[in-house]
């Protein structure tokens, strides 16, 4: 583990309990990939869910994908469908504005 990838999950975790989405969010791809931290991808998962309630479109993409391959949770593809078009719900509203 890089020094720097470490201090990038201390400086994710401390936004991230702020309650800053994209500091989630990032946290939780460094869960997921072992960067900084050692693997964990229950612990990615719980970051994406935060962030994707948080409305941050990444994350609902990331937890969607964690939901239909199983990875971290249990398999549930119709939630993942949901999560999925949460963000594309989300995504199209925001070019309205």
């Amino acid at each position: 583990m890089a020094k720097s990838d470490a201090a990038a999950v201390d400086r994710f975790r401390e936004a991230a309990y702020r309650g800053n989405s994209q500091a989630m969010t990032n946290l939780g791809v460094m869960l997921l990939d072992g960067r900084g931290v050692p693997k964990d991808e229950v612990a990615a998962a719980t970051w994406f869910r935060k962030a994707a309630e948080a409305g941050n479109v990444d994350a609902m993409k990331n937890f969607a994908h964690m939901l239909s391959e199983g990875i971290g949770v249990k398999k549930d593809e119709a939630a993942a469908s949901d999560w999925r078009d949460q963000a594309e719900f989300k995504l199209h509203f925001d070019r309205l504005q």
